[in-house]
């Protein structure tokens, strides 16, 4: 048994299709379509989302290309903090021990020129490695301007202990060491004597009328007694 369908009913037919067909959405992008490529590992496929990550990475590696290409490399800046802080700290544990030093050092009497008396001789000039004693004359005028530049030396020389004596209340040491000329300058190494100042001599002061010289050649001749080995500032 066969169904004839009259011509006048197929286009209420297709109607009826066609108006059951899902309607797209008015709100909201249409989805987004998978672009098939070919891969490089047996045809695997991408869609655009992985070619923006891809192209991500692309960029990254050009610029660790350049980075390398110019010999320079990328730097936590944690790492430089880290760095920093250990540089800092090494500074300041430096500092704190050449603190420490230089008070035990004053505590020695050492960054002061420090008037002396002949029973305290012996006992100061071993007190420390370096020491210097100045022998003076009260009333001699050259004495005056060797005690000026020595008080100020005392101070930036720590490492060297600054005495002075007057020789008119010494004589038994002026004697010992055969001092002839006022003033005179004698440097003591662990308490014995190896090098001395006499007078004005080698210290440029026909510069200043014989009267005087820069305190700068009286601290070279005191490095120079003490060999450069010695950490006099």
């Amino acid at each position: 048994m066969s169904l004839d369908v009259a011509p006048e009913a197929a286009p209420d037919m297709r109607e009826y299709l066609m108006s059951r067909r899902p309607k797209p959405s008015a709100a909201g992008p249409a989805p987004k379509q998978v672009v098939m490529k070919e891969g490089t590992c047996g045809g695997s496929g991408s869609t655009e989302d992985d070619e923006e990550v891809d192209e991500g990475i692309a960029a990254e590696a050009a610029c660790g290309a350049c980075a390398e290409a110019l010999g320079t490399s990328a730097v936590d800046p944690t790492d430089k903090l880290e760095l920093e802080d250990q540089e800092l700290e090494a500074l300041r544990k430096r500092r704190i021990a050449q603190l420490r030093q230089e008070v035990e050092l004053k505590a020695k009497g050492h960054g002061q020129l420090t008037e002396i008396s002949e029973p305290e001789f012996l006992k100061e000039v071993t007190s420390s490695p370096h020491v210097l004693v100045h022998f003076y004359h009260r009333e001699f005028e050259k004495c005056k301007v060797m005690d000026k530049h020595l008080r100020e030396l005392a101070f930036s020389m720590m490492a060297v202990k600054f005495l002075k004596l007057d020789a008119e209340k010494a004589r038994f040491f002026v004697g010992k060491l055969a001092i002839r000329t006022l003033p005179t300058v004698v440097f003591f190494r662990d308490g014995v004597a190896f090098g001395r100042v006499v007078g004005f001599e080698g210290l440029g002061s026909e510069d200043h009328g014989g009267e005087d010289f820069s305190p700068e050649a009286l601290g070279t001749r005191i490095r120079e007694g003490f060999s450069s080995s010695v950490p006099l500032e």
